[in-house]
């Protein structure tokens, strides 16, 4: 069986040497990886964390959020994956889309064709979530809604519409508004709109995720997985392609 993994160059609550290292044990197992390392220049992901120069010293700092270069270069790669039956493995640390006058212009229909190509790819897909995923950027990172096969949150994962002190801005906006002591008030809310909306169990009751796994278990989950999909087939409508 054939895998490729894509992961962030800073993988959140799996942390980049859980997630490359995962992809390095299959090789060693006999399966055949090639693991792209998402670099900070926005190739696919810009990394979340700070970009350090030959001194160490901090030369830049980036959100984990989706850029449109990143976004044609992954729907290039999915497809290529797909052409050739290698199936596809993510990790997921996303928590939205790369702003700015050039971004803006793009950035929606480059995260179209990224959706449209996981959606249409007929490899196994399996999913990580090792971070955050929030809002529809999680979404087009091969999220069950795209069709992957199997997906799974990381203890401590956050999964949701939205930064849930953010979401406790608009959704208690009156009770803050109200409130004597706004910041106790604002922490004590963002809590509550953590735990009900954007914990990895939730999702899991949603069905948004399969399993809830430790770090530790990522190895042997994502085995299983592909095991479990080595002989998929998907019978689609025929038709000789689409138009995204």
């Amino acid at each position: 069986m054939k895998i490729i993994a894509m992961t962030n160059k800073k993988g959140g609550v799996g942390k980049t040497t859980t997630a490359l290292s995962t992809a390095a044990y299959f090789g060693q197992c006999g399966f055949s990886v090639l693991a792209i390392d998402m670099d900070a220049q926005g190739n696919f992901s810009q990394a979340s964390g700070a970009k350090r120069d030959e001194a160490g010293k901090k030369a830049a700092s980036f959100d984990a959020v989706l850029t449109t270069k990143g976004c044609y270069k992954a729907e290039s790669f999915v497809k290529f994956c797909d052409a050739f039956g290698i199936s596809v493995l993510t990790f997921t640390n996303v928590t939205g889309y790369a702003t700015g006058a050039n971004e803006t212009k793009g950035i929606a229909i480059a995260a179209g064709k990224l959706a449209y190509a996981f959606a249409g790819a007929t490899v196994p897909k399996v999913n990580v979530v090792v971070g955050k995923a929030y809002g529809s950027a999680y979404v087009t990172m091969n999220s069950k809604t795209l069709g992957a096969d199997m997906e799974y949150a990381v203890e401590g994962a956050e999964i949701g519409t939205m930064d849930a002190t953010l979401a406790a801005q608009i959704v208690y906006a009156d009770e803050l508004a109200g409130a004597s002591d706004k910041d106790a008030e604002l922490k004590a809310k963002a809590a509550e709109y953590q735990a009900k909306y954007n914990s990895a169990e939730n999702a899991a009751k949603r069905g948004y995720v399969d399993a809830i796994i430790d770090a530790d278990e990522m190895r042997a989950q994502i085995a299983y997985a592909f095991e479990m999909l080595c002989t998929k087939k998907e019978i689609r409508p025929s038709k000789k392609h689409g138009t995204v």
